[in-house]
């Protein structure tokens, strides 16, 4: 049972289950291509919609938009008028729909291959972006809505029925579900953590101590980087060697990654660019890597996958 007091959730666990061999999805060997065509569709990038329960929308994302946002601007008093009329919230209202439609914008721009690229980037992105300005729009909302925020579901006084603080307790599993915000964002956590990346590397000695050392490296001139630097040091199953830092200010141009997926082997190199003088500040020492095929079975799969 959730927070909210609804039952989202479900567990079965089946003992020495043999499934027959019918029920296999694709050929023998395929199955990295399937997970990879799961994990789409469960970020939103998948050509079908993620279903729902009994195929109906959750109360809980019903309300989650800034236009339903402002109605409940409309009607809520602060100050002895409508909180629409308070120019701080009016401005917070504004920001939430500006990433509301840069995020469908975006949308639209991921269904136009000659706009893209790199086929999956956009896609990818949904996840991690509307879980997250879901999770905002309910939050104001809950400002906005003040003392009357603390009314839930069957109190016919509280705003909208109760349904923003609904949104706002469901939008924390959004946020945490195929991958937490914290770690989609930072490749250093993405990484090192034991339930990211490590598991699946086989060459991690070779790359953690490359990536540990740049990170220092910066850290130096970015104090806020070692808190980060820090957190992954401290993740369960680290080697002691790792933590022997020596910090770098450079990497080497070609970096390979072995990742190991049981009955698949996936070789890619990648390519480290930074933008050290760039005539945007904003691009300002942005640094962008590339992934590339490093033998034919990996330029095969991802050829099979993505049509590249």
């Amino acid at each position: 049972i959730k927070i909210t007091g609804e039952t989202g959730f479900n567990e079965v666990i089946f003992d020495n289950l043999e499934v027959d061999d019918s029920y296999r999805l694709d050929e023998l060997g395929k199955g990295w291509q399937v997970a990879m065509t799961t994990l789409l569709h469960e970020r939103g990038a998948g050509e079908l919609q993620t279903p729902r329960a009994g195929g109906l929308r959750s109360k809980g994302s019903h309300s989650s938009t800034a236009n339903n946002l402002i109605e409940l601007a409309r009607n809520s008093q602060r100050e002895g008028r409508p909180a629409a009329q308070d120019p701080l919230v009016r401005d917070k209202i504004m920001q939430q729909l500006i990433c509301e439609t840069g995020l469908v914008q975006n949308q639209r721009r991921a269904r136009v291959p000659d706009l893209l690229d790199h086929p999956m980037r956009l896609q990818l992105q949904n996840k991690l972006l509307a879980s997250e300005i879901s999770q905002n729009t309910a939050e104001l909302a809950l400002e906005v809505a003040g003392a009357s925020a603390s009314l839930y579901l069957g109190d016919e006084r509280a705003p909208a029925g109760g349904q923003w603080n609904l949104s706002y307790m469901n939008s924390f599993g959004m946020t945490i579900a195929a991958g937490t915000s914290e770690v989609q964002r930072n490749i250093v956590k993405l990484l090192f953590h034991p339930k990211g990346l490590r598991p699946f590397i086989a060459n991690m000695d070779e790359i953690a101590p490359l990536f540990l050392a740049r990170t220092a490296h910066e850290a130096i001139d970015y104090p806020q980087l070692q808190p980060v630097l820090d957190e992954a040091l401290g993740y369960p199953g680290i080697p002691k060697k790792w933590k022997n830092i020596e910090a770098k200010s450079t990497l080497p141009p070609v970096i390979s990654t072995v990742f190991d997926l049981g009955s698949t082997q996936l070789k890619m190199f990648t390519v480290l660019s930074t933008f050290g003088t760039a005539q945007d500040i904003t691009a300002d020492e942005i640094r962008i890597e590339s992934f590339f095929p490093a033998d034919e079975s990996t330029r095969a799969i991802f050829e099979t996958q993505f049509g590249a």
